[in-house]
């Protein structure tokens, strides 16, 4: 008896595991369970209105020549079923530092990408953010237009 208990319930399970529907029924119809699964199928994706790029023919420079930035450099859209963290990287010179920073947002402080941080952390949903881009160095007038690259992880 114990065996065929064991068997009807990997049965049962192997039917729900693919999002199938069981009843279960005794033979004078007094007792029935009906069980409905809906499989959810996990999505991440990261995608760019326009691409992040430090375009030094728009670039400002600051500082006495030490800093150059592109306000609204670009835009991601990040649509995501699962929690996410968004990672960044530059291809740029080690002698440069590039930060991003949400553009249009007065209190987000700029993040560097030296150590690839994470720049944004989020629930499932879909996001938009527009980027300000800045580049720090001793040598701006080195500095070529170069594309931010984007990493999306799940967790």
């Amino acid at each position: 008896m114990k065996l065929k208990i064991s068997v009807f319930v990997i049965v049962a399970l192997l039917i729900l595991s693919l999002g199938g529907q069981f009843v279960i029924a005794s033979s004078g119809d007094s007792a029935k369970a009906k069980m409905s699964v809906t499989i959810i199928e996990l999505s991440q994706d990261i995608g760019f209105q326009s691409p992040v790029v430090f375009d030094v023919d728009s670039a400002v420079v600051v500082n006495e020549d030490s800093e150059m930035f592109v306000k609204e450099a670009g835009s991601t859209v990040i649509k995501s079923s699962t929690p996410w963290k968004l990672f960044a990287s530059a291809p740029v010179d080690s002698d440069l530092e590039v930060f991003l920073r949400v553009a249009n947002d007065g209190t987000r402080e700029w993040t560097s990408l030296s150590d690839q941080p994470v720049l944004a952390s989020r629930a499932p949903g879909e996001f938009n953010f527009v980027w300000d881009v800045m580049v720090v160095g001793d040598n701006l007038s080195q500095v070529e237009s170069f594309t931010v690259d984007f990493e999306l992880k799940g967790y």
